[in-house]
């Protein structure tokens, strides 16, 4: 199991971030995406990547379009703890 929670009130670099570790379907996903989406996708791929990385040990740079959401042996649930937070929760998905 694998959990991340980001701040979504907190600066960040979008762009950067995505072209550095997003995977290329993810980034063409999210480039692509509606201006009004695009904050909100960002940080569900984001939360994503980060609770599978935490779940398996990979690192963000180590996986690719196999994680969560993906096809792979692994499910995602999306998070909002809190007003201005956002998270996921990822586990492996036993049959």
């Amino acid at each position: 199991m694998g959990i991340d929670i980001e701040q979504t009130e907190v600066e960040r670099d979008f762009e950067g971030v995505a072209a550095g570790f997003f995977s290329p379907a993810e980034y063409e996903q999210w480039s692509t995406a509606d201006t009004a989406d695009r904050t909100a996708l960002w940080y569900r791929i984001w939360t994503r990547r980060e609770a599978y990385v935490k779940a398996t040990g990979h690192g963000l740079r180590d996986i690719g379009d196999d994680h969560p959401g993906r096809g792979s042996a692994w499910i995602d649930i999306a998070l909002e703890p809190a007003p201005g937070h956002v998270g996921c929760v990822v586990l492996l998905n036993h049959p």
